[in-house]
């Protein structure tokens, strides 16, 4: 089992209880799912690199193919939001 389990474990706990107090001090629920999006992702990412033992290039062949699709869904949505703004 490698290291990053263990601690993910140790602390998405704490990490939910700050995030509930965060909420309850603003009031505001879109910030606390960017949070928890980026937790998710970092999550994702590492598990994939544990699991099928990726070397330096995979590691960062990995991270390179992950950010173009982030960019390209954000160009995407972008796109949409703007398209609806105008209707």
């Amino acid at each position: 089992m490698a290291l990053y389990y263990s601690i993910f474990g140790w602390l998405i706990i704490p990490a939910i209880i700050v995030l509930i107090i965060a909420y309850v001090k603003s009031k505001k629920f879109y910030p606390l799912m960017y949070v928890l999006s980026i937790v998710a992702y970092v999550n994702f990412v590492f598990y994939v690199i544990d699991s099928f033992n990726f070397g330096k290039g995979g590691v960062t062949l990995m991270f390179a193919i992950s950010a173009v699709l982030l960019i390209i869904l954000g160009v995407f949505f972008s796109k949409i939001r703007k398209s609806q703004s105008y209707n």
